[in-house]
This record gives structure tokens, sequence and C-alpha cells, in this order.
């Protein structure tokens, strides 16, 4: 298989999503689409009418940033902070790879649910490296690096009210 015949294409997993940053701090309170509130999608699964699986799988960016030293100290600083290390010759900073969300939404539900204990990990989408540069290097509005969480996030109500429940606010007035 050439490597042009690979671009693009998604792998498929399952992790647990507490392990899943946030990409933004805030998120609504309904699904866009079917005006379906979080809460409600939440009870669904927790009284087993659906399942997590029922739900599309996340969407996530994978990026490598320094580790944090168990003291604090990110590597940058060579562990100088808390109790500190020796340098060595050719010590290489650690990294860690991160997996962030495109679907906060949809990860606030599943790890709602894994704090339950009705699901332990969940079917996600891994974007193909060449997607995921692309988000890092455009720094769009879905993603930044230094906007990402790994929770909780706050939950805001969404400003306008889905049409059927419009339609009948009309009608008692």
């Amino acid at each position: 298989m050439s490597r042009h015949a690979t671009r693009g294409t998604t792998a498929r997993t399952r992790v647990r999503p507490s392990t899943i940053w946030f990409t933004h701090g805030r998120i609504h309170d309904r699904f866009s689409g079917c005006a379906k509130t979080l809460a409600e999608t939440l009870d669904d699964i927790v009284r087993g009418r659906i399942t997590v699986d029922d739900l599309p799988p996340i969407s996530v960016v994978t990026h490598d940033v320094d580790a944090v030293e168990s003291d604090g100290s990110a590597s940058e600083d060579r562990g100088r902070r808390g109790r500190g290390r020796r340098e060595r010759r050719g010590d290489r900073a650690k990294t860690e790879r991160r997996l962030y969300s495109m679907n906060n939404r949809r990860l606030w539900v599943m790890r709602e649910a894994e704090r339950l204990g009705v699901c332990e990990d969940v079917g996600v989408r891994m974007l193909s490296r060449e997607q995921c540069e692309v988000l890092l290097r455009k720094g769009s509005r879905n993603f930044r690096v230094d906007r990402c969480t790994p929770g909780p996030v706050k939950i805001v109500p969404t400003r306008e009210e889905p049409p059927e429940r419009r339609a009948e606010g009309e009608n008692d007035a």
C-alpha cells in the first residue's frame, strides 16, 4: 500500500473517556441537530435505553507534550524544581501522547457514564497524523492546545430553544 493511499484515513480504537482531554473549557448543554440535552442522553445510558456505543465515536487529535514530573516540574526545567535530578549527558525530555476530543459534548456524556460505572471504554476515531498536524499548525478555532483542559468543563445553557419547544410555548400564551 502506498503512502498516499493511507493519507487522511483514520484508525478506530477504544479508550477510557477519562484519558481524553476537552478542547474547550465550556460546552453547550444540548447536542446540535437533535436538540437533546446532555443530561437526557446520560439518563438514557444509565437507564439502559441506549449504550455509549450507540453514540457516534469521538474524533480525537493526538499530540505529544512535555511530561510533567511528579514533583510538578516540567521537563524543560530538567527537574530543577522540587527534589531535582542530576543533569546527564544525552538526557532527553520525556513526552506523553495526549488525546484531544473534537466532540466535547459527547465526551462529557461518556466521561459521566464512566464515572457512574456504566462504561469502561468508548470507541474513538484517531485522526490521521496529517490531519492532526494541520489542526495544530493552523491553530483553528476548534483546536488550540493552550485552550485544552483535562476537565471538568462548564456546561452553559444553549441560547435558542429547540423549534418544537418554541412551538409549544407560542400556544401557551
